[in-house]
């Protein structure tokens, strides 16, 4: 059986689906930084082992936004409103739930948003802040962006 190899482009993109920088991959793949940014450039090729590991991520985080879809489908189904879903503020509080990274996360949570039907109204938040201080948090962001 053969088996392609991933281009540069693909392991850019693998990584922006799994939500993992750079720095993020090597540890979660226990290659040094500077070998991830070859894979990238394409200098070197990614390792089959790696490519399956970020594969096997991406598709365990596919299984865990449809499992959240299902959650808060029923949520949305009880109570009317739209529903928070919390998201982690560092690394290690995501690792604490299961992912690799904050990232990681945050990429299960797009996939949520991008993928729960029309009539269901999300609200992402950081675990520890209630909406009203996550509004402003978005506000003074959007100020300082401005």
């Amino acid at each position: 059986m053969s088996t392609t190899i991933p281009t540069s482009a693909e392991v850019k993109l693998m990584l922006y689906r799994c939500g993992l920088s750079q720095t993020d991959a090597a540890d979660y793949l226990g290659k040094d930084a500077r070998v991830v940014r070859r894979w990238i450039s394409g200098e070197y090729e990614i390792p089959a082992e790696n490519w399956r590991s970020l594969s096997d991520l991406c598709d365990q985080m596919d299984k865990a936004a449809r499992n959240k879809i299902e959650e808060i489908k029923e949520i949305a189904a009880r109570f009317s409103g739209p529903v928070k879903v919390n998201i982690a503020r560092t690394d290690v509080e995501a690792q604490q739930l299961g992912y690799p990274c904050a990232g990681a996360m945050l990429a299960v949570v797009m996939r949520v948003m991008d993928w729960v039907p029309e009539d269901v109204r999300i609200i992402p938040m950081h675990r520890d802040l209630d909406s009203t201080q996550q509004e402003v948090m978005r506000l003074r962001n959007f100020i300082r962006n401005a």
